[in-house]
Order: structure tokens, then C-alpha cells, then sequence
């Protein structure tokens, strides 16, 4: 696939969620969870593809959203490819946050 590009996209959320964060999160603590996310994503990346890559374009994308958001926001075009994995569905987790299916089924396609 000529021109092919991988996208890694690391949804992050500030601590106690979005909600939780307009009256508790400082502006320092927001950056701090950014750059935990960031540095975790380089960790995956590096973990998974090594000093050799994937073969083809790599770019690193950390989103503050929920997962499904973020990966829906990041794969809009007709020709993108979005492959989504489980991550941890604890019972606890699948109560307080969708799946990600469940939010690309309600999104509408984007529009051209």
C-alpha cells in the first residue's frame, strides 16, 4: 500500500474525568498527564515495532478525549482504517466507560 501511514493514537482523560477536572485539576497537573501519556505512548511504540519502525510512516497522536472519541475524531476520512483494541474491560471499566464500538456505532460518517 503506497503511501500507507500509521497513526497511534493515545486518548487520555485528566484525573476523576472531564467533569472532575474543572474544579480540581490545576493547569500543572493537566500537563503532567499529557506528558504521561505521551511518554507512554513512546513506550508502546518503542515496545512494539523496536529501532526498526513499522515500515512505513509512523506518527504518534495523544488526544485528551475518551477513546472513542478520540479515535473516531482521528479516522475521519473514507480511506482511513481504524483498528481498535480491547485495552482492559474489567467489569469496573465497561461501567463507567463505553467501548469503544459503541461510540463509533452512534457517530455519524463525516462528511467530505
Amino acid at each position: 500500500m503506497g503511501g500507507a501511514e500509521l497513526w497511534a493514537v493515545m486518548a487520555w482523560q485528566a484525573p476523576g474525568g472531564e467533569l472532575g477536572s474543572r474544579s480540581s485539576c490545576t493547569v500543572t497537573a493537566l500537563t503532567d498527564c499529557r506528558a504521561a501519556a505521551v511518554e507512554r505512548l513512546r513506550e508502546v511504540l518503542d515496545g512494539a515495532f523496536g529501532a526498526a519502525g513499522p515500515g512505513v510512516t509512523l506518527a504518534g497522536l495523544t488526544v485528551r478525549a475518551t477513546p472513542g472519541a478520540a479515535l473516531v475524531d482521528t479516522a475521519r476520512r473514507s480511506e482511513d482504517l481504524l483498528v481498535v483494541g480491547t485495552g482492559s474491560r474489567t467489569p469496573l471499566r465497561r461501567l463507567v466507560r463505553p467501548s469503544v464500538r459503541a461510540t463509533a456505532s452512534r457517530t455519524p460518517p463525516a462528511r467530505s
